[in-house]
């Protein structure tokens, strides 16, 4: 057989996708005198091109080209092999070559290679929009800010940016501001301790101790030798005491930039939690502890923050609080308040837990500040004025609170009886009757003040004996009230556990809330399930 009979059964081969055949037969046909056929090797081109053998491919191009360097066939061959492989400036210059061995009468030909030449551009400009580290070209000092700004938000991220390229590891690496913040867990704290320390050139400014770190990993203190304990100003700690490991190095500086401190004991029993008498602490918060003598007359600190859950004290827990609190979260049956100040003047947020009688002298100090308030009463020890909240001796407080306070935006009382009385206060047929327009005592009546104007979200969570017409008529006071702004409107509304509902109106909450949620528990379910 001569090699035109090779090369026609190698196309048929080819068009019916017998890819393989087609290849043997294209090389028996330069076997069998078609060596320097340039056809061939420009078809037997293309079967490589469909088996993905780029290289092969190519190989076959140039000998195309180099057996008829005269005809076009090569040149556009090899231009859509290189674009194939991201080699523009190749494809560029044989899509050229190209172009000149097309005669200038061929117009169809000529055009179907400048479409060619336009695809190569096109395809260049992506690849280097695509893999040009554009931040190559950003000062060092923008991107550093950047970087700042992402670590603040989240320390987690400093590990990621710097994994991204060269560039960045290197600017991150060299920045020690972005390497302050040390959180120590089961995943290798010696090594992390060392690293952050040493790229943070020892300024630690807020270190997190988990109970993994110690209970899982068995760490305890190691790799912090090169921390500048008196740049410390943040410190949050899972059972691990810090003071013991300080002592026992001795010649460590002391913790005196400490303003935050954490202390959050995870085992069963209560321990005594660290303290040192030196540390200049503004923000407290402890848990499942032994308070230390020393927090329990806190009248002449500036404590701004005070969260204490489940503390106890060696004898009885009496504490003195300071008048320069923001937030006073408390969660702690047991504990009494001696000699309460007359104001707390800057008081932003107050969350009462299991609020036992002591609760009835908190509500009664004046805030004039107080924008968050939340009484949870889920124990059996509860303030007589959240029981009986009509009556004239404690059970005024809470209601008088909220009429002394119009700052308050948030309201959580969940698991509190006689709750219904607080929404019938809150709402305008509660307040004072203007008298009749042509009433003698008429110039003289002032309109009606609305009670805690800037409330927005509510949770009446599991409060017993709801009723569903002092809260429809609360959202329709409040809607109208903010139309023509006197007062906002109330967006949160969260009565999960609420049984005495009427479910034919929770259609209505939903149609009128932007966030409203009522869960109740079904017995045959066992389950949560949202009412409809």
């Amino acid at each position: 057989m001569s090699w035109k009979q090779h090369f026609s059964a190698a196309v048929k081969d080819y068009r019916k996708g017998q890819l393989k055949d087609a290849l043997r037969g294209f090389g028996e046909a330069i076997d069998n005198g078609g060596a320097k056929e340039y056809v061939i090797y420009d078809s037997r081109a293309v079967v490589f091109e469909k088996l993905g053998k780029l290289k092969d491919a190519l190989k076959d191009a140039r000998k195309a080209i180099e057996v008829a360097p005269g005809q076009w066939q090569g040149y556009a061959r090899a231009a859509r092999l290189f674009l194939q492989a991201q080699k523009f400036d190749s494809a560029l210059k044989m899509a050229d070559a190209a172009l000149k061995k097309v005669k200038d009468d061929d117009a169809k030909r000529r055009q179907e290679l400048f479409t060619l030449k336009n695809d190569i551009s096109g395809a260049q400009v992506d690849h280097v929009k695509r893999t040009t580290n554009h931040w190559t070209h950003l000062p060092v000092e923008l991107f550093a800010e950047i970087s700042s700004m992402l670590v603040e938000a989240d320390p987690n991220r400093v590990l990621p940016l710097s994994q991204v390229c060269k560039d960045w590891r290197a600017v991150v690496w060299g920045n020690p501001y972005l390497w302050t913040t040390l959180v120590l867990g089961r995943s290798r704290p010696l090594t992390k301790a060392r690293r952050w320390i040493k790229l943070s050139n020892g300024h630690i400014h807020t270190l997190k101790v988990q109970a993994a770190a110690c209970e899982k990993a068995g760490w305890d203190g190691e790799g912090l030798e090169g921390l500048r304990w008196d740049k410390l100003c943040v410190f949050k700690s899972d059972n691990w005491d810090v003071r013991k490991f300080w002592k026992s190095k001795g010649s460590l500086a002391p913790i005196s930039s400490l303003v935050h401190y954490e202390f959050c004991n995870t085992a069963a029993s209560k321990i005594a939690a660290p303290y040192d008498a030196t540390w200049a602490l503004e923000h407290v918060h402890l848990s499942n502890v032994v308070m230390p003598a020393p927090l329990l007359d806190l009248s002449e600190k500036s404590i701004f923050t005070l969260s204490l859950h489940d503390v106890q004290a060696p004898q009885a827990l009496r504490l003195r609080i300071p008048q320069t609190l923001v937030t006073f979260d408390v969660d702690m049956p047991g504990m009494w308040l001696d000699e309460l100040p007359s104001e707390l003047p800057d008081l932003r947020h107050l969350k009462l837990r299991r609020a036992n009688l002591w609760a009835d002298d908190c509500l009664a100090v004046a805030m004039p500040h107080l924008e968050t308030l939340e009484v949870d009463g889920s124990s059996g020890n509860i303030s007589p004025s959240l029981v009986h909240l009509r009556s004239k001796s404690s059970g005024e407080n809470l209601i008088a609170l909220l009429r002394n306070n119009p700052l308050i935006a948030t309201l959580q009382l969940p698991r509190n009886p006689g709750m219904v009385a607080v929404v019938e206060a809150l709402t305008l047929s509660s307040q004072p009757k203007a008298p009749p327009e042509h009433s003698p005592d008429s110039s003289d009546s002032e309109p009606p003040t609305v009670l805690c104007p800037m409330l927005t979200q509510l949770d009446l969570s599991y409060c017993n004996g709801m009723k569903t017409g002092p809260l429809v008529q609360l959202i329709r006071d409040r809607t109208t009230l903010a139309a023509a702004d006197n007062a906002q409107k109330i967006t949160s509304l969260i009565l999960d556990g609420c049984d005495t509902l009427d479910v034919a109106w929770l259609p209505w909450f939903r149609s009128n809330i932007e966030k409203f949620s009522c869960a109740l528990w079904t017995k045959k379910s066992g389950k949560f399930r949202a009412a409809n």
